[in-house]
């Protein structure tokens, strides 16, 4: 009589790919008939306990059900699909509590089969281990030593007995530092107005549009009454100009209303001066009440400013696109104009505000696109800012953009663009500044030559002095010489 076979004691991960092997084969169909009824008989154990809740979820019911029609006489149509979904759901509860428990535990097979040295398996078994290999290779695998995107390394603590003890801490993700005013809304489903007629769709959209400009107007009339307590009216304006929050029947109309209304209103709410950021060591620094709202709200108002400045050069930036054919009667090309008009309208304003350099080196650049209109429209700002600037300091940069692109463009520019000098507030120039300036220059270069000639004179001089001195010596020495050899000759005749 053959003897049993015996089911090893494995280690764990060797348990867990047998576990992987014998569902795979469960899948495949590939048991046999005894092996599926041995795998049917270890399923209904372990899920006894499932089941037994399930039994008793459904006697709840027949029994709630039994005393509904002791007390009523019937059941509502409400408590029987209430009750009818609580036992669906109690099921549900089950049959997920049976597929997340193993149907096949290692010390429930029986003790004849040898599953992992099994012919079946010992056929399979290159395919099966390739299978697991990949699926193992598919885990993220990392050292002790790496550290996981979320982790940072801190510094190292020494210990008494030498030991080094490495720290890791938990990153913490940092919210963005974007106002709250940022924040986008919920967005909200509008309404649905296709159910009505013509007649009374226009109507609709005249009130709609009414209403609109009504809140565009109030907002406005309150920015400019008290811009530091009303700054943040400028989020309601950009999202107007930005087509959100408006219904599809009047958003095109809002949205140009919107966009030419708050160029008005930046111009009207900025201050005379530019506003500079405060310092680490400003901001640690006790502050007023007053100083707290004018800093809140000159902070507010250039996010709002700078936000307002990128809308209008996205819905302009259209006109840089080289060979593009332009119709006059779509909407992205009326947001466009729309947006070259308030960039001159902020430039002539608002010169002296921050980001101003920035709207000169873009009107400068649209002022070379192929499309005339937009072309004329930025040479008349540009033009415009040369008439009116006093300072010359954003006229100077005006200039030194127009140079650089006429450069870069190697005098490929529209003559427009340098008619702009003509505007320039330079009726003379003063070459009399020049010509001093030239002559000292002149005086001053001969003043070193000269210098220049006299160390060289002063120096051959004393080079000349210094072969004399030389030689007045040799010629002493040699005179000694001769003296003393006429010496030892008399002395030698005596």
């Amino acid at each position: 009589m053959a003897k049993a076979k015996v089911a090893k004691d494995i280690g764990r991960n060797q348990r867990v790919k047998l576990k992987r092997k014998i569902n795979l084969a469960v899948r495949k169909g590939k048991l046999k008939k005894h092996q599926r009824d041995q795998i049917a008989k270890i399923q209904e154990k372990k899920t006894a306990t499932s089941r037994k809740k399930f039994r008793e979820v459904q006697d709840d019911y027949e029994h709630e059900r039994a005393h509904k029609r002791e007390q009523d006489g019937k059941i509502s149509d409400e408590d029987e699909d209430q009750m009818e979904v609580d036992s669906k759901v109690a099921a549900i509860l089950v049959d997920s509590d049976e597929e997340q428990e193993d149907p096949l535990p290692l010390d429930m097979i029986d003790d004849d089969i040898d599953w992992e040295n099994s012919a079946f398996f010992s056929k399979r078994r290159k395919g099966l281990s390739k299978e697991l290999d990949e699926q193992e290779e598919d885990k993220v695998r990392r050292f002790k030593t790496d550290l996981a995107e979320d982790e940072q390394e801190m510094l190292p603590i020494k210990l008494s007995d030498g030991r080094v003890i490495k720290r890791v801490t938990k990153i913490k993700i940092e919210e963005d530092d974007e106002p709250e005013d940022f924040k986008p809304d919920v967005v909200k489903k509008e309404d649905d107005y296709s159910r009505l007629s013509a007649p009374q769709l226009l109507i609709k959209r005249k009130e709609l549009l009414e209403e609109s400009k009504e809140d565009i107007a109030r907002m406005c009339i309150a920015i400019t009454a008290d811009p530091e307590h009303n700054v943040t009216k400028f989020k309601k304006l950009l999202e107007l100009a930005t087509g959100q929050g408006i219904h599809t029947l009047v958003r095109e109309a809002v949205q140009k209303l919107a966009l030419a209304s708050l160029s008005k209103a930046f111009i009207e709410a900025a201050p005379g001066y530019q506003i500079r950021p405060l310092t680490e060591t400003e901001k640690k620094q006790t502050m007023t009440k007053d100083t707290k709202v004018l800093y809140r709200f000159e902070e507010a108002l250039l996010l709002y400013y700078l936000k307002y400045l990128k809308i209008l050069e996205k819905f302009s930036r259209i006109f840089l696109t080289r060979g593009r054919k332009f119709d006059e009667t779509t909407f992205s090309h009326k947001l466009g104009m729309i947006s070259v008009k308030s960039m001159s309208q902020l430039l002539n304003k608002l010169s002296h505000f921050n980001y101003a350099t920035n709207v000169v080196s873009y009107l400068a650049r649209l002022a070379t696109s192929t499309y005339y209109p937009v072309v004329v429209e930025a040479c008349a700002g540009i033009s415009q800012l040369f008439k009116d600037d006093i300072v010359f300091r954003m006229s100077l940069h005006a200039v030194k953009t127009i140079a650089t692109l006429v450069n870069q463009k190697s005098c490929y520019v529209t003559p427009d663009l340098l008619e702009t000098f003509l505007s320039l507030r330079i009726k003379e120039v003063d070459k009399e500044d020049r010509d001093k300036e030239k002559h000292q220059l002149k005086v001053r270069r001969s003043q070193i030559l000269k210098e220049r000639k006299s160390k060289s004179a002063k120096k051959f001089q004393h080079q000349v002095q210094q072969l004399e001195h030389d030689l007045k010596k040799i010629q002493a020495s040699e005179k000694e010489i001769v003296e003393m050899q006429h010496l030892r000759v008399t002395d030698s005749l005596h």
